[in-house]
């Protein structure tokens, strides 16, 4: 399950503006209304009738000026309920949120609260199980002799208790029902079914049809009444796993390091959330349960839902499912407070990948006067445009990828910053220059302006950002969760509004000096990682026809109240003249102008490094740093991108500005000037992300292997430029590139809320003549094979990770409703056959997806592609599963039913956002659609059966033969039990990357 810091923390690393919002969004939980918005009138949702309610006498009113007009309850057993009414399609996203996280595990057990996430979804005493009565029995014993496994460190007398452990688990899994609360969840047309544990809660999350509310509400009720701890050893597995991912990840370690060092009093550092290698080798059962029955209790416990919905209908039935539910005390958590830092502490560790460096300082938690601060230093210091950082050190290129980021929790705040260093220069330097950063803010060296352009930045991203009813119940758990009520939760930007300059300069002055902690993660290419040594178990054998009675009769009695479906007619929604597309923004007060060129890497390889050049170039009459500064203050976001296929440059932001950004937009592009300096550092830092890139394993598989896996050693990403070619270019030529490209501008696309006449009249004119260079002959994706072939890449890791790759038909429309189906069927999520055989069964593997992968251009064939992240003593029995799943296609009659339920309820249900409708409609026109294609895919899909999709695998996936990429040890992977699969080829860099 998603552990949301550790993922948070690699959205930081990118520290572009949208991951910058992504992660206050995702981590802070701080962004809220604006105070330009107090006065607007609040709109409230039409009345919707929700099945199995009843008017509810209750006036909770939403606080006035309420951006998301939250409703907030209180059930008599302390449940709290938060409601956020959007009516722009009928769905609900549901959160769920327990104030308990990896803090509150107890000493001896830590990774507790989110392996009690994971049990969760195994059922209760009603789901999950044909005979509980029967199953009880078996379990029992498993919960003593995990007792005894904790009990002893006697090796052998270990081993001798698991082999009795995993033995009653094939026969406790006799009665075991695996996935039903997926199934259950699917049968409602649920999407984004998932969980998280955090340091301080646990979420567990669903977007649902919103005439599935109490059939939601059945659900979630019965999964925390009698949870059962059941197929117990083999998820186990699963986090054994996940522990090991982490182990093999050197950012997730040294944020490990980092939160110790930083948190020495406090079990924000010293617990993790996934737990320590010894406690998941001896978990307890009866620890499990205990953390359930004191933490999991109403009045630490709140629902969340965001969406179309009426609030007081909407509490009246959480009402009526929760209020069964009994309160307890819940015990506070306890730590020493008055620890303070006096001079720094430095860390420092080592890894195969890129060296990094980490500093950190600490401050008071979320609700404190101490946080906002923080907040406002932190965009003055990094807003991904005009911030300190951004302009002296990113854009100067003096390191790689440096950032900076709040991180506000219950507790404490801390402000993070780091990067890596430029080559030849070292983590002391880098500290150093980041330091330098912190000493221009405490010598109030940044423009006066700047405060007010940051936290109108702040109120443009949470304006963005309200239009997702995840990121709703996003603000509102995490103010929850941080104990910070929803009325001060409102006055955020109002607070930050009030921070003058003299009190952040002297703020800094105080609370930045030697009081930090730093992480140094040197590279050392000998480095080798911790794993969890797992004992052997066997997989389990469930029975295929084990339903339990209370999915059959919920399947039975699930019969909604209808959604009709609602597809966009694009051409109503958007007018075009001339390759001139608009569309009309009825929403806010935001715009967006993009232009696009027909033209991309495969058509030169210049171009990527063209328009990275040409990001930082200044013109004659203006510095790049001025340019940047005037960008921020319009409150627009420029940006450009290279694509395989196309280029595009883009304005977005607020439309009252929107011809002053046209304005600055020419003259930034249309009088770019050279910068030697700015090239040679250019060149320096692409040859190091190069070399650090050869260390990622993501960048190994995904890039290098995969686009060998479909091109061979032909691929469009090895036409790109060699690192000789790289250090030849010269800033004539890639300039030249750039206004080539710009030249070339055959589409522009608004959405906004001027009128498009005036939009039109104020577009600067481009040629719109296509000169599209001939798509790489020698880049030709390769045919298939009569046998399977094995491309093994050696890199020291705990994992392996394996890629299977068949080149199917070409795109065709008719295929789609099939296609659709069979991927929810087949390995569309947590309910799949593939997740049933390979994880729940076979405990093979942490992360496991198959399918039929779908194309975005008409030009591109499908491909039949399936992935498993396992554990590099199972790559063989993963190998043979996956392969055997490729041959014969499980019949599962429910799971058919529900996954073509899932989509008729969720193309039913979804809605193309206005804000998103120029991104679909340009989407379903690579295909070849004028319309939108979803209807296609719910007509199509009504009269389809298993026989239909049957038909499909067998003439699409049945005995075809693949081409299998390897990634793993050499130390742990035996290239001659490979061979059985196919022929095994050994690939190096120079076969899968052109430096």
């Amino acid at each position: 399950m998603l552990i949301p810091q550790k993922k948070a923390r690699f959205l930081w690393l990118l520290k572009s503006k949208l991951m910058k919002s992504i992660t206050y969004t995702f981590c802070i939980a701080l962004l809220v209304a604006c105070s330009t918005w107090k006065n607007a009138p609040v709109k409230t949702a039409a009345k919707i009738v929700i099945p199995g309610s009843e008017p509810a006498e209750i006036n909770n009113a939403a606080i006035p000026g309420d951006p998301l007009n939250v409703h907030e309850y209180t059930l008599d057993n302390g449940l709290k309920v938060f409601v956020s009414p959007n009516n722009a399609e009928p769905r609900i996203q549901t959160l769920v949120l327990v104030k308990a996280g990896s803090v509150h595990d107890p000493s001896d057990a830590t990774g507790l609260a989110h392996y009690l996430e994971h049990m969760l979804f195994k059922g209760n005493q009603k789901f999950g199980t044909v005979d509980y009565s029967a199953e009880k029995i078996e379990l029992e014993k498993i919960k003593i002799l995990f007792e005894q496994l904790k009990a002893t460190n006697d090796t052998l007398m270990r081993k001798s208790i698991y082999h009795q452990i995993d033995s009653i688990s094939g026969v406790a899994a006799q009665y075991a029902c695996p996935n039903e609360i997926d199934q259950l969840f699917t049968q409602i047309g649920a999407k984004g079914t998932n969980a998280y544990t955090s340091k301080e809660f646990t979420g567990y999350i669903n977007d649902i049809p919103n005439n599935q509310l109490e059939n939601w509400l059945k659900i979630e009720t019965e999964r925390y009444t009698n949870p059962v701890l059941r197929l117990f050893h083999t998820e186990l597995e699963a986090v054994y796993e996940e522990k090991n991912i982490t182990l093999d990840k050197a950012d997730r370690r040294m944020s490990e390091v980092f939160y110790e060092a930083i948190f020495p009093n406090h079990n924000y550092g010293q617990q993790t959330t996934i737990g320590t290698v010894e406690h998941l080798k001896s978990p307890s059962m009866y620890a499990i349960e205990k953390y359930f029955n004191t933490h999991y209790v109403p009045n630490n416990m709140a629902v969340f839902l965001a969406g179309a919905i009426d609030p007081d209908s909407a509490f009246h039935l959480v009402k009526t499912h929760f209020s069964q539910f009994q309160p307890k005390e819940v015990p506070p958590y306890e730590f020493n407070a008055k620890h303070q830092f006096t001079s720094p502490v430095i860390k420092t560790m080592s890894s195969k990948e890129a060296e990094q460096l980490m500093i950190g300082f600490r401050f008071p938690g979320a609700s404190s006067k101490e946080s906002k601060y923080v907040d406002v230093i932190d965009m003055l210091l990094a807003n991904s445009t005009a911030g300190l950082i951004d302009l002296n050190v990113n854009q100067q290129q003096k390191a790689i990828g440096a950032y900076s980021y709040p991180y506000a929790l219950k507790d404490y705040t801390i402000h993070v910053l780091g990067g890596q260093p430029n080559k030849g220069e070292t983590l002391d330097d880098l500290k150093g220059i980041l330091m330098t950063q912190i000493e221009l803010i405490k010598q109030g060296k940044f423009e006066d302006w700047m405060l007010e352009a940051v936290v109108n930045d702040l109120k443009k991203r949470e304006l963005t950002s309200n239009r997702s009813n995840r990121h709703r119940v996003s603000s509102m758990s995490g103010a929850f969760a941080k104990n910070i009520s929803w009325k001060k939760h409102l006055q955020y930007f109002n607070e930050l509004s009030a921070i003058t300059k003299e009190e952040v300069i002297t703020f800094a002055q105080k609370n930045y000096a030697e009081n930090y902690v730093a992480v140094y993660r040197l590279q050392n290419d000998s480095s080798s990682n911790l794993q969890v040594e797992k004992p052997a178990i066997t997989p389990i054998e469930v029975p295929p026809g084990n339903r339990s009675a209370f999915l059959t009769d919920f399947s039975k009695q699930n019969r909604p109240q209808k959604i009709e479906p609602v597809f966009v007619e694009y051409e109503k929604e958007i007018t075009n003249e001339d390759n001139f597309y608009y569309q009309k923004n009825t929403q806010d007060s935001l715009f967006s102008l993009s232009f696009t060129a027909p033209i991309g890497t495969k058509n030169d390889p210049n171009l990527a490094m063209a328009f990275e050049y040409a990001q930082l170039c200044g013109t004659k009459e203006q510095s790049l740093t001025e340019i940047n500064k005037k960008w921020y203050q319009l409150g627009i976001d420029f940006n450009m991108g290279v694509g395989e296929e196309e280029t595009y440059f883009s304005l977005s932001g607020l439309a009252k500005n929107r011809i002053a950004g046209i304005q600055l937009m020419q003259q930034q592009l249309f009088n770019l000037i050279g910068d030697t300096m700015q090239l040679n550092g250019l060149k320096a830092q692409a040859l190091q992300l190069r070399k650090n890139s050869l260390q990622n394993k993501r960048h190994l598989l995904w890039t290098g292997l995969n686009n060998y896996l479909v091109y061979g050693s032909s691929s469009p990403y090895m036409k790109s430029l060699s690192n000789e070619a790289l250090l030849q270019l010269s800033s004539k030529s890639l300039l030249g590139t750039v206004q080539k490209t710009i030249e070339q501008v055959h589409e522009i696309y608004y959405y906004g809320p001027n009128a498009k006449e005036t939009v039109k009249n104020s577009l600067p004119k481009f040629s719109q003549q296509s000169q599209k260079k001939s798509v790489m002959d020698a880049c030709k994706k390769i045919d298939n094979i009569n046998q399977n072939e094995i491309y093994f890449y050696d890199f020291d890791m705990q994992q392996a990770e394996i890629l299977f790759l068949h080149k199917g038909q070409p795109f065709n429309k008719k295929d789609l409703p099939v296609i659709t189906l069979f991927n929810e069927y087949f390995g569309g999520g947590m309910s799949s056959i593939v997740f049933q055989e390979i994880r729940e069964k076979k405990a093979l593997a942490y992360s496991v997806y198959a399918g039929y992968r779908n194309v975005a251009d008409t030009t591109d064939p499908h491909y039949v592609l399936a992935y498993i992240g396992t554990q590099a003593d199972k790559y063989e029995e993963s190998i043979t599963a996956i392969l055997d799943l490729m041959q014969e296609l499980p019949y599962d009659s429910l799971k058919f039913e529900q996954a073509k339920a899932a989509i008729l309820q969720q193309h039913a249900s979804n809605r193309i956002a206005e804000h998103t409708m120029i991104s679909a409609f340009k989407r379903d026109k690579k295909l070849g659609y004028t319309y939108d294609k979803r209807k296609d895919i719910y007509e199509g899909i009504q009269d389809l059966t298993f026989e239909d999709i049957r038909q499909f695998f067998n003439t699409h996936i049945k005995g075809k033969k693949y081409r299998i990429a390897v990634l793993g040890s050499s130390k742990q992977i035996d290239l001659k039990l490979l061979e059985k699969f196919g022929k095994v080829n050994q690939v190096t860099n120079e076969d899968i990357f052109p430096y």
